[in-house]
């Protein structure tokens, strides 16, 4: 399974949007997770998301066959994404986060 890397605290943190192509049940036992569901259409419950697909847009725009799209290009941009430092995580990266990588503070010069 895609997520037997992370620990118990990493997995519960997980969340997936509903979805009738997967059955959340079984995902929830899978993983041993609980689930959260953000109200159809209210994108308010989704910050995060709606951020990061902005930041996908860049690279794959709105109405985007996906039929077409090679899954080095895909890789490539997930590593992107997850090398992108983030203001909401103190200016780190996802992949810095992830491994419990800690960047010093910098210091303001004045010129």
């Amino acid at each position: 399974m895609a997520y037997q890397h992370l620990n118990a605290e990493e997995r519960s943190q997980i969340y997936i949007l509903l979805s009738k192509h997967y059955s959340i049940h079984a995902i929830e036992i899978a993983l041993k997770i609980q689930c959260y569901f953000a109200t159809p259409y209210a994108s308010l419950e989704r910050g995060l998301n709606e951020h990061t697909n902005g930041f996908s847009r860049k690279y794959l725009p709105k109405k985007t066959e996906f039929i077409g799209i090679e899954n080095d290009e895909v890789l490539a941009i997930q590593k992107t994404l997850n090398n992108r430092p983030r203001k909401v995580l103190n200016y780190r990266t996802p992949n810095e986060v992830m491994r419990g990588i800690e960047k010093p503070l910098g210091v303001a010069l004045h010129g």
